[in-house]
């Protein structure tokens, strides 16, 4: 991937189009040099969860999903600030994946 066409508009009308490089996405989602970095942590962790995954339920994966919670500094859950990856998995019956 190069980079992404981002379009402007809502509803009713489109305002207008920009290019945006893979560079200005690192830029400013990561800051300086930190994009392949993240990006390795990020398909290392997954690769780590699917693995584990597969391990326990074998074929029987019917279902995943990963969200991320944010508690900003000064929450109750955690005074100095906390992010907290939850990883949600359900395995399918045999009958379920052959009825699709």
């Amino acid at each position: 991937m190069d980079g992404v066409l981002v379009a402007y508009h809502n509803t009713a009308r489109i305002f207008g189009f920009q290019y945006v490089s893979l560079e200005e996405m690192e830029e400013r989602l990561y800051g300086s040099g930190s994009g392949a970095r993240v990006f390795n942590k990020c398909v290392s962790l997954l690769e780590r969860v699917l693995s584990d995954v597969v391990s326990i339920y074998g074929e029987r994966v019917g279902l995943f999903h990963f969200s991320i919670r944010h508690f900003p500094p000064g929450h109750h859950c955690h005074p100095v600030g906390l992010n907290v990856l939850t990883f949600i998995c359900r395995a399918s019956s045999a009958h379920s994946r052959h009825a699709s």
